[in-house]
């Protein structure tokens, strides 16, 4: 699948259609729940954000960001100019410059350093030394070298602190991995399934390894045979990075045991 653009409110939606781009979508208005996460995931896992351009837009766009890279997106942030929204821009400016608005999105560390550059007082030591500080720590999650060389050069721009400095703070930092992709989950490597009285939940995978989820199910009646149990898999704690071919979208956060 390709890109997803999500924005902020239908009329959004239309503006875009109306200027070609028909691969958008609204999540009718700023707070980005789990549940679009989940539906977003099943179309594509590269989106790029586009709220609206003003302040509140952006605050909000730096929330979604958060989340989805949890969610382990690939994400581009688009920008309207002059505190606009996507409809507002179409009418002032026409499709052609829209278009090119979206076929260049920033990366979200961009964007991300440019909003907190915006609040501080740059003619301010203290305040340009915790932007210095708070980017470093951001800096020091990526994994690929050429990202970390241009994310520097374009600190050193923004905070006036050399090269050197950046490095010397990036060398005190444990590497830090970013968070592992959300991977839906099947259950092909799960061979059985038992309880231990009281009802004790155990999981046993192909490779031979035994999983004690230590939940206790049924406490107040006896497990019947052939009794069924759905069990949300945040509670069992398996790991989702080495278990992927999701069954549906239902199965990838329950696991549904038969006894």
């Amino acid at each position: 699948a390709g890109k997803i653009i999500v924005l902020e409110g239908f009329m959004d939606v239309i503006a875009l259609y109306k200027a070609g781009i028909k691969n958008a979508v609204a999540i009718m208005g700023t707070a980005l729940t789990s549940n679009h996460l989940r539906m977003l995931k099943r179309l594509s896992n590269d989106v790029v954000l586009c709220l609206d351009g003003d302040q509140a837009g952006k605050n909000a766009m730096m929330k979604c960001i958060d989340a989805m890279a949890l969610a382990g997106f690939n994400i581009g942030v688009v920008v309207i100019p002059d505190q606009m929204d996507p409809d507002e821009f179409l009418k002032a400016k026409g499709k052609d410059e829209l278009n090119a608005l979206f076929k260049n999105p920033q990366s979200a560390i961009d964007f991300k350093m440019s909003y907190h550059y915006e609040r501080i007082n740059v003619e301010n030591y203290e305040d340009r030394k915790k932007y210095l500080e708070s980017m470093v720590e951001m800096i020091a999650t990526l994994d690929d070298l050429v990202d970390r060389d241009y994310y520097i050069e374009q600190l050193v721009k923004k905070s006036g602190f050399s090269k050197e400095i950046i490095y010397q703070l990036l060398s005190q930092k444990p590497h830090e991995k970013q968070p592992i992709p959300f991977q839906p989950i099947t259950y092909d490597q799960v061979v059985c399934v038992s309880f231990v009285f009281p009802y004790r939940l155990f999981i046993g995978f192909g490779n031979g390894s035994f999983y004690d989820s230590g939940i206790i199910i049924a406490a107040t009646s006896a497990v019947a045979e052939g009794a069924c149990f759905i069990i949300p898999l945040c509670l069992l704690g398996i790991d989702r990075k080495n278990i992927v071919r999701p069954l549906d979208r239902y199965h990838s956060q329950h696991l549904l045991i038969s006894v």
